[in-house]
């Protein structure tokens, strides 16, 4: 099944698309997005990450004061009137900062986009403000709260310049812990016996705990994380439990052509599954994943799935569905 199978439409790729939204994210050094793309304006929400920056736009957020906000947020705000219409990310004060838009550009479109689980993130009630669209990449998401269905996206901007490098694990893990150690070590020991190498990145979280044998290590940046995938046979994929929409590191795999191993039980709705490639937890063979790890990569259909979870495509689908 297609993963616009999930409620969602298929993009009609020969439309032509004249739209260009302003897209806000919350940017740091890890994050993955590229200073520019061409198919909309990205911008980053906060130029200025310092606690005391943090304290002053919480208080000109939440009192209203729309005059001092433009000038806080002057990097991006100026582009709000040559855009279409504006992204925005699920991220805190992102109420606040929806309601500034709203009451500076009434008739601004405005979209909402859920890239983490509802029950993770904002509650969708605490935006008051009207004429709003919420979209998220979790079909059980969208079913639950009657939000609008859009895939999990790649940017394929950001693998173009990878130097290409030799295999020299089998697997490799990036996250931050969100009790995902316990996982790690079950699998550890799995990989162990079958002489499987492996390597986890594995970041400490407020409620982590400490687990034998996991060692926590520092965050690292999106450019090292990529270098880590295209030196491992496979890359593993973690999700919150009931979690149908799909993290990057399934179209990171995809991309690479790199075997998967999930413990997304969804996953087999997706149209690019392919059991030859993708392992998962829970439902296969243990005892079959040396054999998994180490047979091709099955490419069929390859070219039409990249093209699929693209961002330009995710883009154009914004315009496509409204």
């Amino acid at each position: 099944m297609r993963a616009e199978g999930f409620n969602g439409k298929k993009n009609t790729e020969g439309k032509k698309h004249n739209m260009k939204p302003l897209i806000l994210v919350n940017q740091d050094k890890t994050t993955y997005f590229p200073s520019e793309i061409e198919s909309c304006y990205l911008k980053t929400i906060y130029k200025n990450q310092t606690i005391v920056n943090r304290i002053m736009r919480k208080c000109v957020l939440k009192l209203g004061l729309d005059w001092i906000g433009s000038m806080t947020f002057l990097p991006w705000i100026k582009y709000i009137d040559r855009a279409d219409y504006v992204i925005l990310f699920d991220t805190g004060n992102a109420p606040y900062i929806v309601a500034m838009i709203r009451r500076i550009y009434p008739k601004k479109r405005i979209v909402i986009w859920y890239w983490n689980p509802v029950s993770g993130s904002i509650p969708y009630e605490k935006y008051n403000s009207k004429r709003i669209e919420f979209w998220s990449f979790d079909p059980a998401d969208c079913k639950k709260y009657g939000f609008k269905y859009n895939t999990q996206f790649y940017i394929r901007q950001n693998f173009s310049e990878c130097i290409p490098c030799d295999v020299v694990r089998d697997t490799f893990y990036v996250g931050v812990d969100k009790n995902r150690g316990f996982i790690l070590h079950g699998l550890k020991k799995e990989f162990e016996r079958r002489n499987i190498s492996y390597y986890f990145n594995l970041v400490k979280c407020k409620n982590s705990k400490g687990i034998p044998g996991i060692e926590y290590k520092n965050p690292i940046t999106y450019q090292e994380t990529v270098k880590y995938i295209i030196s491992s046979k496979s890359v593993i994929d973690l999700v919150s439990e009931n979690q149908t929409g799909l993290t990057l590191r399934p179209l990171e795999a995809l991309y690479f052509k790199k075997k998967l191993i999930t413990n997304m039980k969804n996953i087999v709705r997706y149209d690019f599954y392919n059991k030859n490639n993708i392992f998962i937890l829970g439902e296969d063979d243990f005892d079959g994943l040396s054999s998994f790890l180490n047979s091709e990569y099955d490419e069929t259909g390859y070219d039409s799935y990249v093209w699929e979870y693209d961002f330009e495509n995710w883009v154009k689908r914004f315009e496509d569905m409204q």
